[in-house]
């Protein structure tokens, strides 16, 4: 916490600059002192320093961030040598009016390589601040990029993850309602798994992430619930094999295919009615299978609300580590879901 403070502190003031430039002065202090003597070490490093300073943030806060942004590159190399050249004539302007005294009788020489080391400098104070001023606002763009994505990617799971409630509680009101009429017993059965449901997603599920065996523990909560509406007519199979207890999984995402298989689930008395669940696991590989037979309903889709919520959750929460197929025929249909964990 204390280094994290230390940081902000440093980047809000600008310590980082101050830093900067002592550390420049520094370096061109001791290289001027091999050279020269120490007063005019001192008063060449100052110079150096200064310009270097002004070349750097005309950069920094004119060229790159107002030109180059608002105005296009040719516009910016334009300015940026027109503003290399005064600042590099204004170095060399002050060394001479600094050292006037010191002059040969022929100058002109020293002025020459006065010009060429003012220009090198300059230049390149500008140019680091022109790379380091890009790099900066394209890392600080694509932060804000990112955190606008990941806000709208949590608002989005949100309201996914609050369709399921609704859409959950329907599916099992219509399953209870089904056994108050048929086997009163039965129902007040059905209410105490449905009290177990509930407390599974009322506390157990605001985190991002569930252990696996209570998300089956929860599956085989609503197949109990299931059967006790339908099972004289239609034979269910729930079959699991996890190997790892420790695995984790998104809570509701499994769930919406086993509902989708009850809801459309044949119910005919002629033919034989199944339900198929299987899930197992490998290593950090989860496969479910989930098949029905079917009536072939006009209403049944593959496009349901649920089955669009789980299509969608399955993207933003496992992207390119899931493979969904969905099969239909006359008579059946089948879900397989690959999911890495």
């Amino acid at each position: 916490m204390e280094r994290n403070n230390a940081i902000t502190l440093l980047l809000r003031y600008k310590i980082h600059h101050v830093l900067l430039w002592l550390s420049f002065f520094v370096f061109w202090r001791e290289y001027y002192q091999a050279v020269d003597e120490a007063k005019i070490a001192v008063t060449n490093t100052f110079i150096c320093t200064l310009f270097s300073a002004i070349a750097f943030y005309a950069s920094w806060l004119w060229l790159v961030p107002i030109v180059l942004e608002k105005h296009g590159f040719l516009r910016f190399i334009t300015l940026t040598l027109l503003t290399a050249i005064i600042i590099a004539g204004l170095r060399v302007v002050a060394v001479f009016i600094s050292f006037k005294t010191q002059l040969p009788n022929n100058p002109y020489p020293q002025l020459f390589s006065n010009i060429v080391t003012a220009v090198f400098h300059i230049v390149y104070a500008m140019t680091v601040a022109s790379f380091a001023r890009l790099f900066i606002g394209r890392y600080e763009t694509q932060k804000k990029l990112d955190s606008i994505t990941n806000d709208n990617l949590r608002a989005e799971l949100t309201f996914l993850k609050n369709q399921i409630s609704p859409h959950f509680l329907f599916n099992i009101h219509n399953s209870i309602y089904f056994l108050i009429e048929e086997n009163p017993k039965l129902a007040s059965q059905a209410l105490l798994k449905l009290s177990d449901i509930m407390r599974y997603q009322l506390y157990d599920c605001q985190r991002e992430t569930v252990l696996l065996n209570d998300e089956i523990e929860n599956i085989q909560n609503y197949v109990e619930l299931e059967k006790m509406r339908i099972d004289e007519i239609v034979r269910v199979d729930f079959v699991c094999n996890v190997k790892d207890d420790s695995l984790e999984i998104t809570p509701f995402i499994l769930l919406t295919f086993v509902e989708n298989a009850f809801k459309h689930v044949s119910l005919l008395a002629t033919k034989e009615n199944e339900i198929n669940i299987s899930i197992s696991t490998n290593e950090n590989w989860l496969t479910m299978r989930v098949s029905n037979t079917t009536e072939r309903r006009p209403d049944m889709t593959s496009n349901g609300i649920g089955l669009r919520n789980a299509k969608r959750r399955l993207e933003l929460m496992y992207p390119d580590r899931h493979k969904l197929k969905i099969d239909t025929d006359t008579y059946r249909y089948e879900t397989l879901l690959k999911l890495k964990l």
